[in-house]
Formats: structure tokens, sequence, C-alpha cells
């Protein structure tokens, strides 16, 4: 942006009736409230991934030792997996029943 355009910005700006600069400015605080509450939304989604880290954590970290091999997956895993298909595909069948 030029000076020249500053300056016309400016200038037009000034040239305003007061009931249109009072709009302008009310509308420059809706637009600081809004950036106020966005932060305080940031700082509690932070919050939240946080809290959650270490049950995440705890949870990739027997994901892959599934996935290596070193553990075997549990029944109620198994029959969570087949809950969370059935919701996605009505047409899903059931695995036969483990012994």
């Amino acid at each position: 942006m030029s000076s020249q355009q500053v300056d016309d910005e400016g200038d037009y700006y000034e040239s305003l009736p007061v009931d249109v600069k009072r709009a302008i400015q009310g509308l420059r605080g809706l637009q600081a409230a809004q950036v106020g509450i966005r932060k305080e939304l940031q700082k509690e989604v932070l919050k939240l991934e946080r809290k959650y880290a270490q049950s995440l954590q705890a949870l990739y970290g027997r994901r892959k030792q599934v996935i290596s091999g070193q553990i075997g997956i549990s029944k109620e895993e198994i029959i969570l997996g087949e809950v969370q298909s059935m919701k996605e595909d009505a047409d899903y069948q059931n695995l036969p029943a483990l012994s």
C-alpha cells in the first residue's frame, strides 16, 4: 500500500459523517471483542488437548503394540470395532463369535 493510498484512506475517513464514523468504530469494537473471545477459545482448546493427551498417548501406544504384533487385540476392542462398523455400514455382517 502506497503512502498516497494511506493518505487517501485517512482523508476519506475524515470526510465521513460522525454517525458513520461511530458505526465504523462500533464495528471495530465488535471485531475486537470477537478476537478476544477467539483467544479465550484457543486457550480452552489447548487446555482440553493437554487434558486428553496422556490418554491418547496410552491408546496410541497400545495400537502400536497391536500393529507390531507385540500384543493381541482384546475381545472388547473387537466388539467396539464391530459396533462402529455397524454404525457406518448397514450391510456389515458380524464376525463369527470368539471361543
